[in-house]
């Protein structure tokens, strides 16, 4: 697996020997120009040019393929989504103090929130 960075995302419908699927080809900051093609799944559903994605990339021939990890999407969930559910946590944690007398969270900057070199992940 390795993780890269989403400059294009094209998608298309398509008709496999499986049934009705949607293409979605990319290109990366790794690998420049060229279109890495896969399909569409639950992982990879709301990719956007921007995202940095983990993929397993093949050769096949003159083209290249990638896969992704199954269930990866909640690996891959925007740093605006994690922010909006901690302010979300804040606001019952906040709500639950009130009803029992204590006080309230301080608020959090988002800077608060940057992983630093001590951060394992």
């Amino acid at each position: 697996m390795e993780t890269v960075t989403l400059t294009r995302v094209f998608r298309k419908n398509v008709t496999t020997s499986k049934g009705a699927a949607i293409n979605l080809s990319i290109k990366t900051k790794e690998h420049g120009d060229k279109w890495i093609s896969g399909f569409q799944n639950e992982s990879n559903k709301d990719w956007a040019e921007g995202q940095q994605v983990q993929v397993e990339i093949t050769q096949n021939g003159q083209y290249l393929n990638y896969k992704t990890i199954k269930g990866a999407k909640s690996a891959q969930v925007s740093s605006n989504e994690v922010i909006e559910r901690l302010k979300r946590i804040e606001s019952g944690v906040s709500a639950i103090l009130a009803k029992v007398g204590g006080s309230a969270i301080s608020q959090i900057t988002t800077d608060e929130l940057e992983p630093d070199e001590t951060t394992p992940f």
